[in-house]
């Protein structure tokens, strides 16, 4: 039962795109950043399998690099680094949860091209290494 509420929690944090949005919705200006921010973020959301560049994401956001950096900070509290790995670690532990695949193979499935780096920031999130959390959650 633990299991299938731990599911849901996590499935409505991925419907959600995990994000809390810093604007007010009275200012027009602040509207179109949300659009922006949310073609973003369903961007990052459906290719996160792949490698994502700050430039693709600036430019959907139809900023400079610079401003864009600046621009997704202040609106989620997070980088862009920050969350495509939070996502993708998301993605992650539902694989870990629901499939046998390797370490290795979900690594590669939810866009880490380094298997060591996908193990680094597994633990960076969640404290605990994706072996012993398939281990703790089977």
């Amino acid at each position: 039962e633990i299991k299938g509420e731990l599911f849901l929690i996590f499935s409505t944090i991925f419907k959600e795109g995990y994000v809390s949005l810093n604007v007010s919705s009275e200012n027009y200006s602040d509207l179109i950043k949300v659009g922006k921010l949310k073609e973003v973020i369903k961007y990052i959301q459906t290719n996160y399998k792949n490698p994502i560049t700050i430039k693709e994401l600036a430019d959907i956001a139809q900023y400079s690099e610079y401003h864009f950096l600046r621009f997704f900070k202040s609106q989620t509290g997070k980088t862009c680094t920050q969350y495509i790995n939070y996502f993708r670690i998301q993605k992650a532990t539902l694989l870990l949860f629901n499939t046998n695949l390797s370490i290795t193979e979900i690594a590669y499935e939810v866009g880490f091209g380094d298997v060591s780096y996908f193990i680094k920031t597994f633990k960076k999130f969640l404290s605990i290494s994706p072996t012993k959390y398939r281990k703790t959650n089977l």
